[in-house]
Order: structure tokens, then C-alpha cells, then sequence
């Protein structure tokens, strides 16, 4: 009785705030028994509430990725720490190893940067002419954790709860993987974070310090014309598209020949050349040289840590509990799958015609 009262007394209080755990109550005593379930949904429904002002103000509120470390346990993003309770996981150890990534992060920041594949294969997909940076979020679950580990109705329902939370201009992708895979891409994940939080991209411009050297240093007595401004920032993109082009070949052609950045070759770019139709004074382009040799030297690593960031985020594959698949019919055994339920295939035409182990 004192379980039941309580629960009530919990959900009125929950229910003030538009807030319900009715699915999660069901999955719970499904999985642990009704007893079991009430005493724990007491613990889960306390520690929703506890956490609500922080979680209902910052729900849509980001990690600072600017913030030393940045992925630190105190930098969590709203959406995260919210999707955690309702998913019956208040611990902390369970927030931190979910991972938000939001692609607009890795976009390119300079010419020749990393870009992001094109198009990647596997349950976690993305591929076609859609922009792969903007309104995108993917969500790297730990598939070792229980209950997700051998209940798919879990993963079902946490995979239900993060695309309700998410807003609804965001499209997500929800990959569970393995503890190597995801103890792998943590890895590189934590290093360009570390790395990228060091630069202002806002105050780097190299477009308009390399048009500003040109502009600075155009032989010429007048002042400088609006029509003359656009070539000369036309020339500049000219300058930078090809440098950026060298940079980028050149961190590839490391990267396939399997080399740390410790073992990267010498950078030795083609000597800039300025574009027709303009007379500059001596040394021009030895400066815009110097400018972009300091640049791309202090952008080595960064670039490198996302290239090996973007490569294990296009590698990250779902994996399954064990469990029994039929083509239509639901089954009534453990963990039964249903064609079409997953990314294994669709729903056969006939019921009942096979029974195939997964493992």
C-alpha cells in the first residue's frame, strides 16, 4: 500500500508539469516484476524530480564546448541529462557515456579542412545529397549497459524517448555499439574536443586577412574601388582553395598510410601565386606565404583529430542482443525480433516460414 500511495502521490506531483513515467512504469514491470518496479520507480520518479529546474530550463540548452575540459561530467547538455532520468538512469556514470553529438560541430572551419563522408554504410547510415552538418544530431549509446544489453523492448523504449525529446527540427540517428567501438571513439571524440577548444574559429578570417594583405600591398595610389575589393577577394579564395587543397591531400595521404601525427610527413605546399591582372609591391607573396604557413601549422593536429573523429563516427555500427527473428509473426519466445522491426530486413509476405538464431 505505502508503495502504491506513493507512486500516486508522485505521479500528481509529476503531473503538474506535463511529466509522466505511464511507459516506463509498464517496461519496468515487465523486466523486474510489479514489486520490485514500484520500489524502483519511487527511486526514479524522486530523482527526475530533484534534477526538474535544471532539466526543464536547460533542456535545449548545449554543452560548451569552449569549457575546459569540455567533456567533463558538470558540461553535460540538457537534452542528455533529461533523456538519462526518463530513461530510468539517474547515475551519473550512465550520462556520461551516452554521447550527443551535434554535426555542426564538424563542419569545416578553414579551407582544406576534414570533410565528412559523403555517404557511410551500415545501420547507422547516412547517405545521399543531404547536407551532412546542419540539424543533425547522432546519439552514441552504450549497448553494453543494462537493460539495453539484452532487452530490446529497452532499447525500443530509450530509442522512443530520445526521438520525443529531441525537437522535432532536428533529425537523429541512435547508434548502440559495442564497449571497443565505443571506448574508441570516446577516445578520439575527448581529443578533438581537447584540441578544437582552443581555437576562436570566429577570430581566424583567413579569407579576410589574406584579401587584406593583398589589398594592403596592391601597387596602386588611389583607394581602393568596391569592384577591385571583389576581385581581389576573389583572388584571395583562389589562393586559399589551393592551399587548403595541398593540406588537405597531404593530411589524407598520411592518414592512408595508417601515420600518427607524430609520424606525419613534411607539409611542403606550392609557392602562392598571385592573381593576374593586379600589379603588388615586393614580398606580397612572401607574407601571404608566411600568414598561411603559421595557420596550417597551428591547424595540423585539429584537423588531424577530426579526420580520425569523422572516420570512427562513419565506422559506428549498431549491435544487437541476442535474440530470435521471425519474418511476421511476433513470437512468443525471448527477445523475439520481427522483420522489418530492425535494419535487418522487411516483413515477409508469409507468416511463420523461419526461425533464425541471432547471435
Amino acid at each position: 500500500e505505502f508503495h502504491e500511495r506513493r507512486n500516486r502521490f508522485l505521479d500528481h506531483i509529476m503531473a503538474r508539469f506535463g511529466e509522466q513515467f505511464n511507459e516506463y512504469a509498464l517496461l519496468l514491470t515487465n523486466l523486474e516484476g510489479q514489486q520490485v518496479a514500484l520500489n524502483q520507480l519511487i527511486k526514479d520518479k524522486i530523482a527526475f524530480l530533484k534534477a526538474y529546474p535544471d532539466i526543464s530550463r536547460n533542456r535545449s540548452k548545449a554543452f560548451n564546448y569552449k569549457k575546459t575540459p569540455p567533456y567533463s561530467s558538470e558540461n553535460s547538455s540538457g537534452i542528455k541529462k533529461r533523456i538519462s532520468l526518463l530513461m530510468g538512469q539517474p547515475n551519473l556514470t550512465f550520462v556520461e557515456r551516452i554521447i550527443v553529438v551535434e554535426h555542426l560541430l564538424l563542419r569545416p572551419k578553414f579551407s582544406g579542412d576534414t570533410l565528412y563522408p559523403v555517404c557511410t554504410e551500415g545501420s547507422c547510415k547516412t547517405c545521399g545529397d543531404e547536407d551532412p552538418y546542419s540539424f543533425r544530431l547522432t546519439f552514441v549509446m552504450p549497448a553494453w549497459t543494462t537493460p539495453f544489453d539484452k532487452n530490446l523492448d529497452a532499447r525500443d523504449f530509450a530509442e522512443r524517448t530520445i526521438r520525443q525529446e529531441t525537437p522535432s527540427h532536428l533529425l537523429v540517428k541512435i547508434c548502440w555499439v559495442d564497449n571497443d567501438s565505443f571506448e574508441q571513439f570516446e577516445d578520439a571524440w575527448h581529443k578533438w574536443l581537447a584540441i578544437n577548444a582552443s581555437f576562436d574559429w570566429t577570430n581566424e578570417r583567413l579569407l579576410e586577412r589574406v584579401q587584406a594583405i593583398l589589398e594592403q600591398y596592391l601597387d596602386t595610389d588611389s583607394t581602393v574601388e568596391k569592384s577591385t575589393k571583389d576581385k581581389l577577394c576573389q583572388c584571395a579564395a583562389a589562393i586559399l582553395t589551393q592551399y587548403g587543397t595541398e593540406f588537405y591531400n597531404w593530411v589524407n595521404t598520411n592518414l592512408n598510410a595508417e601515420h600518427t601525427l607524430e609520424k606525419f610527413t613534411a607539409f611542403s605546399p606550392t609557392s602562392v601565386i598571385l592573381c593576374s591582372g593586379f600589379t603588388f609591391k615586393s614580398n606580397t607573396a612572401a607574407m601571404i606565404e608566411t600568414l598561411l604557413k603559421d595557420r596550417y601549422e597551428a591547424y595540423k593536429e585539429v584537423s588531424y583529430r577530426l579526420s580520425v573523429l569523422v572516420s570512427r563516427l562513419s565506422e559506428l555500427r549498431n549491435t544487437y542482443p541476442g535474440a530470435t527473428l521471425h519474418d511476421c509473426d511476433e513470437g512468443s519466445d525471448h527477445n523475439p525480433v520481427r522483420l522489418g522491426k530492425t535494419a535487418l530486413g522487411n516483413c515477409a509476405s508469409k507468416a511463420g516460414q523461419s526461425d533464425t538464431i541471432i547471435k
